[in-house]
C-alpha cells in the first residue's frame, strides 16, 4: 500500500477549479445553442460585480460532436467510457469559498443560473466538480496564440480558439485504493512515467492533472464521481486521442 504523502509542490495552491459538465436542450440545434453559449450567456454573467471580484479565469468547452461520436464508438465496448455532455463550464478562483460565493449569490442564481435553465442546460443531468490543478506539462505557446480561454474576467470579449483542442479524461480509481494513495500514486508515480512522452510529442502543448479538492465551499463539493481528471491541450485531436490512449489505458 502507498502511504507517502503526494507531491503537493506540484499542485497550484493558488488556484482551485470547478467544471460543470453540462447537456445542451434537446430541442435546440448545437450551433444555436453555441452561438447563445457564447455570446449571449457569457455577458450576463461577466456583468456581475461578484464575477469580476471573484472569478479569475472563465472558460466555455464546447464538445466536439463528431469527435465525441467517434470516441464513443471506438471506446465505450471497452472499459473506458465517453462522458455524454455537450460543454464544459470552467470557473477558476482563489479558493473554493471564493467560487461558491459566486454561484451561490442571489444575482447568479436569479440572471445566471436562470437564463442557463431557461435557455441551454438540462438540470437534472448537470454534474460539477471542484479540483486542485497539477500541470504536469506546460510548453511555451506557439505563433498562434497561449492558452485557449473563453473568456476571461474581468476583460471583456471572446476569444475562440479553433487551433487548440482539449481532451478530458475523467478517471476513476480501482478498488481498494483510498483517494490519497490514488491521488499520490497519479501525482508521483505516473506523471513522471508519462512526462517524457508527453514533452516529446510535438502537438501536445500541456497537461494537468486535476486532483479533487478536499475542503468545503460547494454543497455537495463533486457530484460527478470521478476522483480525478486529466487534461490534455494540443493542435490535433486526433494525435492526442492516441496518445491517450498509449498513456492512459491500463495505468490507473
Amino acid at each position: 500500500m502507498m502511504t507517502d504523502p503526494a507531491n503537493n509542490s506540484l499542485l497550484n495552491n493558488q488556484r482551485v477549479r470547478v467544471l460543470f459538465f453540462v447537456q445542451k436542450k434537446d430541442d435546440v440545434p448545437f450551433e444555436e445553442w453555441s452561438r447563445y453559449w457564447r455570446d449571449v450567456h457569457s455577458k450576463i454573467f461577466m456583468d456581475l460585480e461578484i464575477t469580476k471580484k471573484n472569478i479569475l479565469k472563465y472558460e466555455q468547452l464546447y464538445v466536439n460532436q463528431v469527435w465525441k461520436e467517434r470516441l464513443s464508438e471506438s471506446q465505450n465496448s471497452g472499459r473506458s467510457r465517453v462522458p455524454d455532455y455537450d460543454g464544459v463550464v470552467l470557473f477558476e478562483g482563489e479558493s473554493l469559498e471564493k467560487v461558491a460565493e459566486v454561484i451561490q449569490h442571489p444575482e447568479y442564481i436569479e440572471k445566471v443560473l436562470g437564463d442557463a435553465l431557461s435557455h441551454l442546460f438540462k438540470a437534472e443531468t448537470i454534474v460539477h466538480g471542484a479540483f486542485d490543478i497539477a500541470t504536469i506539462v506546460h510548453k511555451s505557446p506557439s505563433s498562434t496564440g497561449g492558452d485557449a480561454k473563453l473568456p476571461e474576467v474581468p476583460g471583456y470579449g471572446s476569444i475562440v480558439r479553433q487551433d487548440v483542442g482539449t481532451l478530458l479524461i475523467p478517471l476513476r480509481k480501482k478498488d481498494g485504493l483510498s483517494q490519497a494513495e490514488f491521488s499520490h500514486y497519479w501525482l508521483n508515480v505516473h506523471a513522471p512515467l508519462v512526462k517524457p512522452s508527453l514533452v516529446a510529442t510535438p502537438q501536445l502543448t500541456k497537461h494537468e492533472q486535476l486532483h479533487v479538492h478536499q475542503g468545503s465551499g460547494l454543497t455537495p463539493g463533486n457530484t460527478s464521481g470521478w476522483d480525478g481528471i486529466g487534461v490534455i491541450e494540443g493542435e490535433s485531436i486526433a494525435k492526442l486521442a492516441l496518445e491517450v490512449r498509449q498513456e492512459y489505458h491500463g495505468q490507473l
